[in-house]
């Protein structure tokens, strides 16, 4: 991931490659023996001078990779992964009949093919499911054809045979009736966090940082325009990430010295810039439909760093994390600059609590290892 990363024109997320890898850490803990089938994140605008991506093999840290060859063009690269998940999933069940499952992201193109193949020999295939197809896409209005895909993703996803979705509310539009066997595991933190503290005021000043999409549905105007409005000259707004805000965050730097535009970076560095922040904030706001069938694994990454956390009071977050971070009900500039003002005037002591609360709570409750551990009980239950 740090090679397609480096060599990237246009940068992959890292968020699903952390994610899942976290889930596979977890699964290895617990004992399990685990293979990998891997689509690369590669693409004409990431990788546009190399063509043909060849077959791959490594065993890291007990885990086997395989990384599936294709012809970097969306059409045939979108049919050879059907194909080539396919049969090596066939093959795969065939010969470890028993007591295994496939377990897939379902927004990934070959997991279909893969659930397929598990029905023929009657193996368990478990789908993660992180977003609903059709309710992330930015553009209001859809073809024919790719509302016709969406829904036939959405029929795909639904014959899986055990579910794994972030909130509860996701299950009314995947398995509505609840006869297939699911269990709600809104995001993963790694247990490794438990020993690392936060470093905030490196520099002297005290650093709101956002990491993530660019882009206004997820609140990030509002937050940035809500920082312009703070009197306080000790304070820096960090944002990290890219999106249809690119450009507008430029303009936004510029105006404004108290505001860094980072743009995309690793995963690493994001951590650090989190881990070295006096409040980490998402701004994302509660009347987009898709909030109630997400739970935003930024806020558990944000916690899990032990640096405090303001979010909005998401619909797909759990009341038993309210306690744990600082809530915001007012979504316009005015009152995101005004919770942030409260903030910034609290005893320090008093902030720097919260956060370690919050990491507190998520590292032993949350962590990759516990996760996954629901995983293999959901299996195993039928």
């Amino acid at each position: 991931m740090r090679r397609l990363f480096d060599t990237a024109v246009d940068k992959p997320h890292p968020a699903p490659q952390k994610f899942h890898s976290l889930l596979v850490k977890g699964l290895v803990e617990n004992g399990q023996s685990v293979t990998c089938l891997v689509a690369r994140p590669v693409t004409v605008k990431t990788h546009p001078h190399k063509k043909w991506w060849k077959l791959e093999r490594e065993i890291v840290d007990g885990v086997k990779y395989v990384y599936m060859p294709f012809y970097n063009h969306p059409i045939p690269k979108l049919l050879g992964f059907k194909f080539y998940a396919f049969f090596y999933t066939l093959l795969w069940a065939w010969r470890t009949r028993g007591d295994k499952a496939m377990i897939c992201d379902v927004l990934n193109v070959h997991a279909s093919a893969s659930m397929k193949a598990c029905k023929i020999v009657g193996m368990k295939s478990v789908g993660i499911v992180t977003d609903i197809p059709g309710l992330m896409v930015w553009q209001k209005k859809a073809s024919l054809i790719r509302r016709w895909l969406r829904n036939l993703h959405m029929l795909n996803i639904r014959r899986m045979s055990h579910f794994v979705p972030l909130t509860e509310a996701m299950c009314d539009l995947i398995n509505p009736e609840r006869k297939k066997p699911y269990v709600v595991v809104e995001g993963i933190v790694d247990s490794v966090m438990d020993y690392k503290a936060p470093t905030p005021y490196q520099d002297g000043k005290r650093h709101i940082t956002y990491t993530g999409t660019l882009n206004a549905r997820y609140g990030v105007r509002d937050l940035v325009k809500g920082f312009m409005k703070l009197p306080q000259n000790d304070i820096v707004l960090d944002i990290y990430g890219r999106g249809p805000m690119d450009v507008e965050m430029t303009k936004y730097a510029n105006q404004d010295g108290r505001i860094h535009f980072h743009g995309m970076v690793t995963n690493d560095k994001a951590v650090q810039a989190q881990r070295s922040s006096f409040l980490l904030v998402n701004p994302r706001p509660t009347a987009e439909e898709f909030t109630k069938y997400s739970f935003p694994s930024k806020n558990m990454e944000y916690m899990a760093t032990g640096v405090p956390v303001m979010t909005a009071v998401l619909p797909g977050m759990p009341k038993e994390y309210h306690p744990y971070v600082f809530l915001f009900e007012d979504e316009t500039e005015e009152g995101i600059c005004h919770r942030l003002n409260e903030i910034l005037l609290m005893p320090i002591d008093k902030v720097r609590e919260r956060g370690l609360l919050g990491k507190d709570f998520v590292i032993k409750n949350k962590n990759n290892i516990r996760q996954a551990e629901r995983v293999i009980e959901l299996i195993n239950q039928g």
